[in-house]
Order: structure tokens, then C-alpha cells, then sequence
């Protein structure tokens, strides 16, 4: 925890620092590895409570390095899910082009037959709702033909109604 005492733009710009050191730091020990991830989240949750624009390039890195790291298994979902949040949270195009990218390829293997993970699926769509840019509008509206659950269709139905033009 950090100490109250911190400004908002302190705590962010300390939150930013650390989520940027730790992204350059990769350990082949197991202890300091789960380190990183540690340091890496606890950054990456301030700044999403923050909302801190500033880092939008660099939370869009620890998106991309976390789903890496998740899809080898070492990152835990929930760890992935604050990835995803984090993006979400920017309120960037370019953030919005990051999950819709990743959308674009969760469609594609549901459209495969494969089975993705729904929490990480309405946590994208989700979030793009919360980006409301325009960018996801095809992919979002793709989900509504593909074999979805329920949850994931009324969220992308949801997201795209939060669609600014």
C-alpha cells in the first residue's frame, strides 16, 4: 500500500515508473519472476484506478507481454484480467486498437471451433465498451454471429451501444 500522504499524480507517476521497470525485467528465478508480476500488477491497478492516460503505450506493452506470459502459462487470469482492465482504462485509440486486435483473434478462434475462455472474452468486450471507440465496432458486432454464451453477446450488444462516432 502506499502512504496517503502521496499526491494522485505522484502515486501515478511512481505506479508508472514501477509498471515501466518491471516490464524491461524478465528472470529466469521463480521468486523473483512472481516478484515482478507482483510489482507489475499492484502498478498496473493504480493506474487503472487513475485512469492515467500518460501511460497508455506503456500499459499497452504489459498487456501484450501479460497475454504472452498468460497463454504460457505464467501469469495467472487474474493477472491477465488487470492487464486487459488497464488498457481498458487509457481511454486511447490506441488502447482501443490493442483489445480490438485481440478481439479480432478470439473471434477467429471461436469462429475455429475453439473454445475461449469467457471471463477474458467479456472482459475485452467489456472494456471496449468502456473505450467507446469506434475501431471495435466490426469485431463487436461480429460476436453477435458466432457461438458465444449468452454473457458475451449481451456484453458486446452493451459495448456497442457505448460506441462514440
Amino acid at each position: 500500500a502506499w502512504p496517503d500522504a502521496l499526491s494522485t499524480e505522484k502515486r501515478a507517476d511512481l505506479a508508472e515508473a514501477a509498471l515501466s521497470v518491471g516490464v524491461s525485467y524478465q528472470s529466469s528465478v521463480p521468486a523473483d519472476q512472481a516478484f515482478i508480476v507482483a510489482l507489475r500488477t499492484s502498478a498496473a491497478r493504480e493506474l487503472t484506478t487513475r485512469a492515467w492516460q500518460k501511460a497508455s503505450p506503456l500499459a499497452i506493452k504489459h498487456f501484450y507481454d501479460f497475454q504472452l506470459q498468460y497463454n504460457r502459462g505464467q501469469v495467472s487470469k487474474s493477472d491477465f484480467l488487470e492487464a486487459i482492465a488497464l488498457v481498458g482504462a487509457m481511454g486511447t485509440t490506441e488502447a482501443a486498437q490493442a483489445l480490438a486486435l485481440y478481439l479480432q483473434l478470439i473471434n477467429t478462434e471461436t469462429e475455429q471451433g475453439k473454445s475461449f475462455d469467457e471471463q477474458i472474452a467479456l472482459a475485452v468486450v467489456t472494456n471496449l465498451g468502456r473505450l467507446g471507440d469506434k475501431t471495435a465496432f466490426d469485431y463487436l458486432l461480429y460476436i453477435g454471429y458466432l457461438q458465444y454464451p449468452e454473457s458475451v453477446k449481451k456484453a458486446a450488444r452493451d459495448a456497442l451501444q457505448k460506441l462514440r462516432w
